[in-house]
């Protein structure tokens, strides 16, 4: 029986399509997003990007870690879920 590793990741929908967080390889700033605050819109830069391929996002050990990260870029991501997925061992 193959062993089996179990995380949390991040995910959100674009269209129709499940896409997850994941770091992005980019020197720092790593990925500029503008988003308002109150009504200025600011330019951010965020260490992170988006995937379509499940094994290269990024993996949380615990629902809470992956719950406290959304709460932290929560103006970035729309309607993020953070959702338990299973991976066989190589």
């Amino acid at each position: 029986m193959a062993d089996t590793t179990q995380g949390w990741l991040i995910e959100t929908k674009f269209g129709p399509h499940t896409h997850w967080l994941k770091l992005d390889g980019k020197p720092w700033p790593r990925y500029d997003v503008s988003a308002y605050d109150g009504d200025e819109l600011r330019k951010y830069a965020i260490p992170f990007n988006f995937t379509k391929d499940a094994s290269e996002a990024l993996r949380f050990a615990r629902k809470e870690d992956a719950e406290a990260v959304m709460a932290m870029f929560q103006r970035f991501l729309i309607d993020p879920v953070a959702t338990e997925h299973e991976w066989t061992a190589p």
